[in-house]
């Protein structure tokens, strides 16, 4: 997962300071669909961060999935959920309706 977040890190700035081409034929271009497949992963790892044991402040390994839950919802899962959304679709490219 450091491997995708790094590559993520690395890509995100050159596409927003160079821009992405899409193709004509798919709408779609290799860096796009690489940016569905790290939200992807990314939203699968916010699912598996429910499941996951931590260890607290006190080196205690906390295993109750009650206790799991609410430490993650009041922390960082709203920061993971939104990080996670392919905002790529929600970019309206169509601009037949302006004009």
């Amino acid at each position: 997962m450091i491997l995708v977040l790094l590559i993520s890190c690395l890509i995100t700035p050159v596409e927003i300071a160079f821009g992405k081409t899409a193709t004509h034929e798919t709408g779609f271009d290799a860096h796009t669909i690489m940016g569905f497949v790290f939200d992807a992963l990314f939203f699968i790892d916010v699912a598996v961060i429910f499941f996951s044991a931590y260890v607290d402040d006190n080196l205690k390994l906390i295993d109750d999935r009650k206790i799991i839950v609410k430490t993650y919802l009041l922390g960082w899962f709203t920061v993971d959920l939104i990080s996670s959304v392919p905002f790529s679709l929600l970019d309206s490219h169509d601009n037949s309706g302006s004009g």
